[in-house]
């Protein structure tokens, strides 16, 4: 009795086609590659190398990989036949005079001259864009040229645009200097927001403390709109008790809601002695010793 085919989970991943982010071509290649890499025979031919009517595992693989629109495309083209008769190379055909007719070429440069960087698109995705955008618009050797001025002209920052103004640089070298410009930049943002959601280590000393019988907080900085302080007393000991004790901290405070404020100052009785010290309250959520 013939045992049942073994569906192996595939290697690699293939994209469905998108005729919005994919040249047809390319896709096509990538789908050759991914047919090739898990085994998947080419469709059978004839004596004279005409592909067979036949359904075949690639056809059935390629009509599942072109995505909803082209499906519809190559349906309506090989109506009342189905897309499954018809070989690789003619569905291939549908789709490519349907998504880039060359006909469709001044449209075509209508929307790469349009296309401008958008507010969270990278400038390496940008490019990648217009290039692609580029493939359709047949610009033949003024490529070059108006590839530079349609990144110039479309991406976001000015200070990177000053940079690509030389009239001797290439394409290429304006690439990769817009697409590092913005690395950089995304990169020191990153930073920047580390920095300001970091706790800075605030300690408040004063060396009375290591002669002092008893330390009692005297008073707490009111809330205000900016910041909001709070004292609170651990434990109440003499120099004595710290030194036999492997626990170290006399008070914490605790900063909440960081942001940029006035200075503030906790008033510390010591020995009927009041002494003033100056809390960083910019430094976060965080506990620290005094």
């Amino acid at each position: 009795m013939a045992q049942p085919a073994v569906l192996l989970t595939p290697m690699g991943q293939l994209e469905r086609y998108d005729p919005n982010n994919h040249k047809f071509d390319m896709w096509l290649g990538q789908f050759s590659e991914y047919c090739f890499l898990n085994n998947v025979p080419t469709e059978p031919v004839n004596a004279q190398g005409l592909v067979l009517p036949a359904h075949n595992r690639r056809r059935a693989l390629f009509l599942a990989h072109i995505g909803s629109r082209a499906f519809e495309v190559v349906s309506a083209a090989c109506a009342p036949r189905f897309p499954r008769e018809h070989s690789i190379g003619q569905l291939s055909a549908m789709i490519k005079e349907v998504f880039e007719n060359p006909g469709h070429q001044e449209s075509n440069r209508v929307l790469f001259h349009g296309r401008i960087q958008k507010q969270d698109e990278s400038v390496f995705e940008y490019v990648s864009a217009i290039q692609l955008l580029a493939q359709n618009c047949n610009f033949g050797a003024a490529y070059p040229m108006i590839m530079k001025t349609r990144l110039i002209s479309g991406i976001r920052h000015a200070d990177t645009k000053v940079k690509l103004l030389n009239p001797l640089m290439s394409f290429e070298e304006a690439k990769r200097i817009a697409i590092d410009d913005d690395r950089i930049r995304i990169h020191m943002k990153s930073l920047a927001q580390q920095t300001t959601n970091n706790v800075n280590a605030v300690t408040v000393r004063n060396e009375a403390l290591l002669e002092g019988e008893v330390v009692e907080i005297e008073a707490v900085p009111t809330v205000t709109e900016a910041f909001i302080v709070v004292v609170v007393v651990i434990s109440i000991r003499t120099q004595e008790e710290i030194r036999h004790s492997e626990e170290t901290p006399i008070a914490n405070v605790i900063y909440v809601n960081q942001t940029t404020s006035p200075p503030v100052y906790i008033d510390v009785n010591i020995n009927s002695q009041v002494l003033q010290a100056e809390v960083d309250t910019g430094a976060g959520i965080g506990e620290n010793n005094f």
